[in-house]
């Protein structure tokens, strides 16, 4: 079993979403990629991963919906949610904050530290117990 992160990146740009997963896979993750906040709901509750990137603009369910009903999942509202998002006005990163996201980047994304950036909301996972036979 690799010990690499799985990191899920929610982003409808294609340029915008391969440069995020460009540089979380050069720091060593896993990385998947989807175009909705709908996609992004049926993939955490189907992979886990240990963090959920989302831009908030997103076609057929925004970023700031699918954030809410992660948040309400019993499952899956464990995932950090860190938002990704043009929106840097006054008030804006606690606004996100309050919508059910841990974490705000503001766009344009630096690539020198982002990566760095989405690392500090990973939580370990925790090994895998046995029931001692």
């Amino acid at each position: 079993m690799s010990s690499r992160n799985l990191i899920l990146v929610v982003e409808d740009n294609k340029a915008s979403s391969d440069l995020m997963a460009y540089l979380l896979r050069a720091a060593g993750n896993t990385v998947m990629t989807c175009t909705d906040g709908a996609d992004a709901i049926a993939i955490a509750g189907h992979d886990h991963p240990q963090v959920i990137v989302m831009d908030l603009q997103l076609e057929r369910m925004s970023g700031l919906e699918a954030a809410a009903v992660l948040a309400a999942d019993a499952e899956l509202k464990a995932i950090p949610r860190i938002a990704v998002t043009a929106y840097a006005m006054v008030g804006d990163r606690d606004r996100v904050l309050k919508a059910g996201f841990q974490g705000y980047i503001a766009k344009p994304i630096e690539p020198t530290t982002f990566a760095a950036q989405i690392k500090a909301f990973i939580v370990p996972a925790a090994p895998a117990q046995s029931d001692g036979g």
